[in-house]
Parts: C-alpha cells; sequence; structure tokens
C-alpha cells in the first residue's frame, strides 16, 4: 500500500490556480501555480477513495476538488463549477461520485466522469447536506444536518426523505441498501432504508465527524476533537483508539485498509484503523 502523506507541504504536486480578490479566475490559471501549503491552501472537509489509486480530497470554502490516481502522492485540481461550501464528498468507484453542499440551500452535484464535469441533482428539501454515501451507481443515501435522512435509486436523479427525529447528525454509514447507522444524540440503526430508527447505545459526540461500518459489527467514527473510536459489536459499546489527533472524514477502499484527513493531513492505515500514519 501507497504511503499518503500529509497536506502541509510534503506532497509532491503543483496545483494550476489564480487567485484574484479570493476567487478563482480560470482564465489565469496558467499563470500561476499553487505550491503551498498543499495539495490546496483552502480548508478540507472530507475525502474519498473508492479504490487503493484513486481519491478525492474536498475544499469546503471554494468548492475545489483535488483528485489522486496514485494513493495520494501528487494531486490533481478539479473545478466543480460552485463558489460555495461543500461538507462532503463521495465516489463509490473511479467515475461516479457526489458532493453535498452546506451553505448552498440543499445543493447535491454528480458526476460521472471521475469530476471532470458535475451536474446537480434535484433534492426533496433545502438544507446543508453533510453526508452523502452510495452502495453502487444507483442506490445511495444522503443526510442533513439535522434530522432528515434522504435515499436514491437512480444515482441521485430523484430522491425520497424520511423524517427521523434524531437531532443534529454527525455520521453516517450503510452498509447495504436497508441496514445503515448514524451517530447524532447516541447510535441508531435502520434496516428499513432509513424509514425507522432503532436506538443501540448512548454513544454520542456534539462535534461533527465521519462514521463507517464495514459491516453490522464492526465501525469506526473519527471526530474532529476527540479523536477516532472503534466498535465490534454493532455500535453498542465504543473504544477509543487515539485521543490525539483530529479526524473529519474517513475512507475504507479496501479491507483492513483506510485513509482519513485530520487536522495535520491525510492519514494512512493498513490496520483496519487501529493505527495511523501521516
Amino acid at each position: 500500500m501507497k504511503k499518503v502523506i500529509g497536506c502541509h507541504g510534503f506532497i509532491q504536486c503543483v496545483i494550476s490556480l489564480s487567485i484574484i480578490s479570493g476567487f478563482i479566475n480560470p482564465g489565469f490559471a496558467q499563470d500561476w501555480k499553487w505550491l503551498d501549503p498543499l495539495p490546496t491552501g483552502d480548508d478540507c472537509y472530507s475525502l474519498s477513495f473508492p479504490d487503493s489509486s484513486n481519491g478525492w480530497l474536498l475544499a469546503g470554502g471554494s468548492g475545489i476538488v483535488v483528485h489522486t490516481s496514485n494513493g495520494g502522492v501528487t494531486w490533481d485540481y478539479q473545478d466543480s463549477g460552485i463558489r460555495d461550501y461543500f461538507r462532503t464528498v463521495f465516489f463509490v468507484d473511479k467515475d461516479h461520485g457526489w458532493l453535498g453542499g452546506v451553505n448552498t440551500y440543499g445543493l447535491i452535484k454528480r458526476t460521472t466522469n471521475g469530476g471532470k464535469t458535475w451536474t446537480t441533482s434535484p433534492v426533496p428539501y433545502s438544507g446543508a447536506y453533510h453526508y452523502v454515501q452510495f452502495l453502487d451507481q444507483d442506490h445511495g443515501f444522503a443526510a442533513m444536518e439535522t434530522n432528515y435522512v434522504c435515499r436514491t435509486t437512480d444515482g441521485g436523479l430523484s430522491w425520497t426523505d424520511s423524517y427521523v427525529h434524531l437531532g443534529m447528525i454527525g455520521g453516517m454509514s450503510f452498509i447495504n441498501p436497508s441496514c445503515g447507522f448514524v451517530l447524532a444524540n447516541g447510535v441508531f440503526r435502520t434496516t428499513d432504508s432509513g424509514a425507522t430508527w432503532q436506538s443501540v447505545s448512548a454513544f454520542g459526540i456534539t462535534e461533527l465527524g465521519d462514521l463507517y461500518f464495514a459491516d453490522t459489527l464492526n465501525g469506526w467514527f473519527g471526530s474532529n476533537f476527540s479523536g477516532i473510536f472503534r466498535t465490534r459489536d454493532g455500535g453498542v459499546t465504543w473504544q477509543s483508539l487515539t485521543s490525539r489527533l483530529s479526524f473529519q472524514s474517513l475512507s475504507f477502499a479496501e479491507p483492513g485498509y483506510g485513509w482519513a484527513f485530520g487536522g495535520d493531513g491525510i492519514y494512512a492505515s493498513a490496520d483496519s484503523g487501529n493505527t495511523w500514519t501521516l
């Protein structure tokens, strides 16, 4: 497995950007090169690796998406076409991906060509979409900041919603079209595609993070301030793996191998998230 290097001055890549009065001007992109910090100078919120080579990192404040095809050694700039805050990026393979918007009043964008172009997906409600996850090219879920979890069966061309009365949602992970978990004021599980939710445990953290379940028993939660946690019993109990690192996005492309984005850069794990290397 290739080592993924941190964001601050160590990734060997150059992203062509031109920044005038805080906005990117594509017409001058050939005249300016972003050098530090790498791969982008904007705040990063989410990453997604559908396989061990291809990955996407989302810089939420400007709509910038950066892509790697070599496990994080080099990165290329992609333009979402939107200058606004995004909170989540998810790719199910090297071609099909989605973005969830925060300050765009209910925006989800989708690509079918690896991020070269993006189209807007209709959504049932206006609001911040903090989490988007797909199981294949058609079946996916999106969680709003509070209460709503939406489902699609046509790749995001249309959505149905479920009002779940959970309050702020701090993480979402589905393992198949029927079964999924969310972290809110506790851990909740659904077995009917999000129509109803059952409480699993009182474990809950108020800040946003990212939740990932490999199966009905094994899961991880990366917290923005409280480190990373693991469960082996379907979310009933959680073990703290580290409290020293800030994680806000998790991506497990292959069994045992994962990536996480935090305050210091991009981390890699080769032992199912027990240890992480910058």
